[in-house]
């Protein structure tokens, strides 16, 4: 980790020799936050591991949103989510070991629905507020909504059906 001041705010970068990606805070209370190298690829296809991906984003998710809450940006807040050179990207959601790909992502970039937190609340308040994003992004690979989420909105991963 590398934090220091910048023209825009503070930003907090994750790397060394290649850059894994940054957190920046803007001088307006705005943030934004990357991952870099989500596509993996094995046996010639692109994959992004949805699992994976999903789960260290909502163990972080709270974090910033306390953060933002902290640095005393009043509410609502916008959250987006991107993912960005994707199209022909399988999103895998489930361990398969048979080889069976999901739906590849359509678009080279897919923008998320944009969804509101309206006021700073719970852990399981910030996933209902941006679940719409990851059902788009579960129906853009043939699911009619997000596998991963409980009947209050909570995010949980893959259960045992």
């Amino acid at each position: 980790m590398t934090p220091a001041f910048n023209y825009y705010g503070f930003i907090n970068e994750r790397g060394g020799d290649k850059n894994y990606g940054y957190t920046q805070i803007f001088r307006n209370g705005a943030l934004e936050a990357t991952i870099a190298g989500i596509v993996q690829e094995r046996e010639s296809r692109r994959y992004i591991p949805g699992l994976r991906i999903e789960k260290y984003i909502f163990e972080h998710f709270s974090e910033y949103v306390i953060g933002i809450r902290d640095i005393d940006v009043p509410p609502p807040l916008i959250v987006m989510f991107t993912l960005e050179d994707v199209q022909g990207v399988d999103y895998f959601v489930i361990y398969n070991p048979i080889g069976h790909y999901e739906t590849a992502l359509p678009e080279p970039i897919l923008t998320l629905p944009e969804c509101i937190i309206d006021e700073y609340g719970t852990q399981t308040d910030n996933e209902r507020a941006v679940r719409p994003a990851f059902d788009a992004l579960w129906n853009a690979i043939g699911y009619s909504k997000s596998q991963f989420f409980d009947e209050n909105g909570h995010w949980v991963g893959p259960q045992k059906r």
